[in-house]
């Protein structure tokens, strides 16, 4: 524990879900070929003049309503200078003077209030990539110029789980608001954070972490960095202001640069840019259509009988909150609903590596399974089997019902006709069972299933086993 305060200043940069980029039409793509996503624009060669790219002004008005903050009526992009290999300009079109949205807070659980100080757009640079192979650095500007929304945070003191809580919900929001994807593991999501230890009322010296991908990366560079400033302090040396990064590799902070001020960017206007207008139609037409927050939805869940895990599944991410909510447009079966999206639908999403939900299988069709299995027309074993193959080869649900004669269930006096069968083929059940209970059940379901083809109910077998077994 330090025995300073601890002052941060966090920025969020995440990228904007649109399909083109910033200030021209060149896609958003992740993972494509270097420099293939590229046009004069996002090269910076001379004569490109850049155009706006309306919905990604419209998703950043979506953030300052989602946050509380006013929305500027206009709206200035100016040329942010500086040199580096990866941004081609030599300079990057941003809004310092005029941000989108001004003010605006978010709450912790504690009830802490951290204020937000601007949130505004800016293009992304290019990316380096280091060969350490070759010892050459290239540069890939598949990035350059794809839009990112930028939320600054008022210097706050805060500890570093708290630092971590405000980082989920600043994620959450872009999330649910229908901004940001914000995968991390894609860098759609980047913090920077900094932080000024001091012991008196006075600020520190503000040190600034760049880059950091993830809430482990965030906790793990605070407390690195706020054990290195203490020492220094503790020596009586001072501490540089500069900008350091994080290497989850060494487990430290090291330098990057020494930190420029906001006079050393010389921002200007850009002139190839027009002033844009926002009206007051404008900003209730996007706060009428602002996607529901995540608090909202929890609210809501609470409301259907769900325990507190399920809930906190269910708002993990907006696509399995998304989906089950089109599930319950469809068959309002709350507790059964989310029961088949956990255990089945998301065993699927695991091994397919795929999270979109409804390219697995469409909310009708799962409708229709648990449907069938509630009204007994099917059995439960058969309505996994049907939903694993409607996942593997794509065919409807009437159509494998139709192809395997899967339809009607079995009666109550039929269970235990196969009950009886598999007790006299089997006559030393009753003893095995008193050593081992589970495996004796076990094997009954299977035998049961395969001589009902998969018909039976397992829950009638396991009852039936009991009350002979016992």
């Amino acid at each position: 524990m330090s025995n300073y305060s601890i002052t941060v200043g966090l920025e969020v940069h995440a990228e904007i879900n649109t399909r083109t980029k910033a200030f021209c039409s060149c896609a958003c793509t992740s993972g494509a070929i270097p420099n293939t996503h590229v046009c004069p624009m996002c090269l910076g060669l001379p004569g490109a003049i850049p155009s706006v790219n309306r919905l990604a002004i419209e998703k950043l008005i979506t953030t300052a309503i989602a946050f509380g903050a006013d929305v500027a009526h206009e709206i200035v992009f100016e040329r942010k200078n500086y040199f580096y290999p990866d941004l081609p300009k030599g300079y990057q079109l941003v809004q310092y003077n005029h941000p989108i949205g001004v003010g605006g807070k978010v709450v912790l659980l504690s009830g802490k209030e951290v204020e937000i100080d601007r949130i505004h757009l800016e293009e992304d640079t290019g990316k380096s990539v280091h060969n350490e192979e070759l010892g050459k650095t290239y540069v890939d500007f598949n990035r350059s110029g794809i839009p990112i929304a930028e939320i600054v945070c008022k210097p706050t003191i805060l500890y570093a789980d708290e630092i971590v809580e405000l980082v989920s919900i600043i994620k959450d929001v872009l999330m649910f608001s229908d901004v940001s994807d914000c995968r991390q593991e894609l860098g759609r999501l980047r913090f920077d954070v900094n932080i000024s230890l001091s012991n008196t009322d006075n600020l520190g010296t503000r040190v600034e972490l760049i880059n950091l991908t993830s809430s482990d990366d965030v906790r793990r560079a605070i407390a690195y960095e706020v054990d290195r400033q203490s020492a220094l302090l503790d020596m009586g040396e001072k501490v540089v202001q500069e900008t350091r990064m994080w290497s989850s590799e060494m487990d430290k902070t090291y330098t990057v640069r020494s930190k420029e001020n906001v006079k050393d960017y010389r921002h200007v206007a850009d002139p190839d840019l027009p002033i844009i207008k926002i009206t007051e139609r404008d900003i209730k037409k996007l706060r009428k259509s602002l996607p529901e927050s995540k608090a909202s939805r929890v609210t809501r869940y609470k409301g259907f009988g769900l325990e507190e895990s399920a809930i906190d599944l269910l708002v993990s991410s907006k696509e399995i909150s998304n989906y089950y909510d089109n599930m319950l447009a469809i068959l309002f079966e709350p507790v059964e609903v989310y029961n088949w999206i956990a255990t089945e639908l998301l065993r699927h999403s695991r091994e397919q590596g795929c999270s979109k939900l409804d390219q697995l299988i469409k909310p009708l069709e799962l409708a229709n399974i648990i449907s069938m299995c509630m009204s007994n027309k099917i059995s439960r074993y058969n309505a996994k089997i049907i939903l694993d193959e409607v996942v593997l080869t794509g065919k409807t649900v009437a159509m494998l019902v139709r192809e395997h004669n899967m339809l009607g269930g079995i009666s109550e006096h039929d269970h235990h006709v196969i009950m009886d069968e598999i007790v006299e083929t089997n006559p030393t059940l009753a003893e095995d069972y008193k050593i081992s209970p589970d495996r004796v059940i076990n094997y009954i379901v299977g035998e049961a299933l395969e001589m009902s083809q998969g018909r039976a109910d397992i829950d009638t077998i396991k009852r039936i086993t009991e009350e002979r077994l016992k």
